[in-house]
């Protein structure tokens, strides 16, 4: 058959970091940003400034004053240290966070709801809100704190990301509302200012060893971005000693170098889309604020590696509000569609911003999300006409694939939801927020979930801890993969894919990788190949070959579904609408009926561990009537 638009590619990763761009740092240093970056930031329109509050849209203003009313005059949360010691005692960090961001939620709402109306009817909950955060001993999450009994120490301020956040919130408090703020109670603003030097700017100035820093050889995650980005806004916004101010912003630059250094040239986010939000998003957030303090002087915008960082949220779409969901990335989300816009726009990629603009079709600007940063509610309220008018569409791209973290993306056509959709992954198991997955794959259909990755669910004392892997939804046996000789992939770096091959066309897309490496010795593989080939628009077929040196436990195949499968007869599972998730049409799912014999587990999803799944989930369970040291089993899903 002929064959046309080919790609072959063979990708190994190595252990070591990617080349060391210093994208950053290199061509910015202390004397070039102190003539570059202004000494007056204004991002945005101050509280004064009423004619452009005045301006905006009717509805989002009467939106924003209409949630925010419910909180006028209403105290803040009480805080209390039973919550915060929780974590330690019990795990459970979801009560005291609910307070946490409660409390930063309402300062935010009602901060814009006076800045819309300047009428002075929020001051006093401005100021409660103020006081209330620079009243806490710790701007720290418990699960960050690192105390053994999860008393926080403020003689011992530590930077985590909410910290960070706490410190933004309350510079943009400052930046905005400063002058009624000091003319209402200056003690109160230089106590705003103290407290973000004293818990945040100063630590970052005089501590190397944060592992998010990434100064010390350390590998940084989402942390890093999503930091940096606060660090930015509080200095420039904040810090009137001009000297410290460059110095924070150089050091900021020179930490962000260790995560795009680090980063994957494809721009794949091994954390999976959720997190892209606050891994790509969040460096987005930094270098707008470095190109708006600079008037656009200090721009990264060509660069192809942020290009390919920005672009990896639309080629993890599936059909709204479904994503690729390897790691601990749930398979719903709802990304911020402005960001993504705002993304677009600068890095003139259509695809992106139409994809950004057709998010928001339909949503009423809010600024009460739960972990919602400031400015990314300012550049939206701004933005918020421009967004509205521009033009719209669905990112349904035929193919997508990422050598460098070893994923791909296929559907049976590209511009619809249409057909079959097939996900599947390389990599390693030690990726962040790792689980352990090499070689598993999702198939959807007409845009609805079939075989699935459960993700993750809330998070606990247990999640980042040495219990990790024995979480169900972590382990290899819970995702679409085998388990060898009674024995599941086990995590670190060395249990990794190797040979990963990739072929596409009109008609059919190839993926194969080596699972060997991925499993303990124990599990005496000698060679374990698989390899997945999409017909579009027809089927999907997996095919596992092996050679094992002894067989010495149960070999079995695993695969997770939400919908409900039924063997129809031998060799043949039905999977069907089950009353929560549905499809129009059931789904096929062939085993060779000679060989091996199949049996259907239910998962338990309680609604208290915070899965996206609203209902029970299954596990199909295949294993040879005899097992064999070598052969191959075919699947196929149609």
């Amino acid at each position: 058959m002929k064959r046309s638009g080919l790609l072959w590619v063979c990708m190994v990763l190595g252990t070591s970091l990617f080349a060391q761009r210093n994208l950053f740092s290199s061509d910015w240093n202390e004397t070039a940003l102190e003539k570059t970056i202004t000494q007056n930031w204004q991002p945005f329109p101050e509280y004064k400034s009423r004619a452009d509050w005045d301006a905006l849209p009717a509805n989002i203003r009467e939106n924003i004053l209409h949630d925010a009313e419910a909180l006028l005059g209403k105290p803040y949360d009480f805080l209390p240290l039973s919550e915060y010691m929780a974590f330690v005692r019990d795990g459970n960090r979801n009560r005291f966070e609910k307070i946490y961001f409660g409390r930063r939620s309402q300062l935010l709402q009602v901060l814009m709801a006076e800045c819309v109306e300047g009428k002075g009817r929020f001051t006093d909950d401005i100021l409660n809100g103020i006081w209330a955060l620079c009243e806490e001993s710790s701007w720290c999450l418990p699960a960050h704190i690192g105390q053994p009994k999860g008393v926080p120490d403020p003689a011992k301020p530590m930077v985590d990301l909410f910290a960070a956040e706490t410190a933004a919130l309350l510079a943009f408090t400052d930046y905005l509302f400063g002058s009624e703020l000091i003319r209402s109670s200056p003690l109160l603003e230089k106590r705003l200012r103290d407290e973000v030097h004293i818990r945040v700017l100063n630590p970052f100035l005089e501590k190397d060893d944060y592992f998010w820093m990434g100064l010390q050889g350390q590998t940084v995650n989402n942390w890093n971005p999503w930091i940096l980005s606060n660090i930015f806004t509080s200095a420039l916004l904040l810090d009137d000693n001009r000297e410290r101010q460059i110095r924070t912003v150089a050091k900021a630059m020179r930490c962000l170098d260790g995560f795009t250094n680090s980063y994957s040239p494809d721009g794949g986010c091994d954390e999976g889309p959720s997190y892209w939000g606050r891994a790509g998003g969040s460096l987005f957030d930094c270098i707008e604020t470095l190109y708006s303090a600079s008037s656009g002087k200090i721009n990264f915008y060509d660069n192809p590696l942020i290009k390919n960082i920005g672009q990896f949220i639309y080629k993890a779409f599936i059909h709204d509000p479904w994503y690729i969901n390897f790691a601990d990335a749930p398979a719903q989300i709802q990304p911020d569609a402005y960001l993504i816009y705002h993304f677009g726009r600068r890095i003139r990629d259509p695809l992106m911003s139409s994809f950004g603009s057709q998010l928001n079709s339909g949503e009423t600007f809010s600024v009460s999300h739960r972990i919602q940063s400031i400015n990314r509610s300012l550049y939206h309220l701004f933005g918020y006409n421009e967004i509205i008018a521009a033009p719209k569409s669905w990112p349904y791209l035929r193919d997508a694939w990422l050598p460098d973290i070893q994923v791909i993306a296929a559907r049976s056509a590209s511009e619809t939801a249409r057909g079959l959709f097939l996900a599947a992954k390389g990599g390693h198991n030690q990726e962040s927020h790792n689980h352990n997955d090499v070689g598993n794959f999702v198939v959807y259909f007409n845009g609805q979930p079939v075989l699935i990755d459960a993700g993750v669910g809330s998070y606990t004392a247990k999640t980042f801890s040495a219990e990790r892997y024995t979480i169900w939804s972590m382990q290899s046996q819970y995702h679409n993969l085998p388990t060898v000789n009674g024995f599941m992939q086990e995590p670190g770096r060395r249990f990794a894919a190797d040979n990963p091959l990739y072929f596409s066309d009109e008609q059919l897309v190839r993926f194969s990788l080596g699972l060997t490496a991925c499993y303990p010795a124990d599990a005496a593989i000698e060679k374990w190949e698989r390899t997945f080939e999409f017909e579009r628009g027809n089927k999907i077929t997996l095919t596992d070959s092996f050679n094992l040196k002894e067989i010495k436990g149960v070999t079995s195949w695993n695969f997770l579904t939400c919908l409900k499968p039924r063997i129809t007869k031998e060799g043949t599972i039905t999977l069907s609408a089950n009353g929560t998730y549905k499809t129009d049409r059931d789904m096929l799912f062939l085993y060779p009926a000679g060989d091996l014999d199949a049996k259907i587990e239910e998962v338990i999803i309680r609604p208290e561990d915070g899965y996206i799944w609203k209902a029970n989930l299954y596990r199909v369970v295949i294993t040879p009537k005899s097992m064999k040291t070598h052969g191959a089993y075919q699947f196929i899903f149609r």
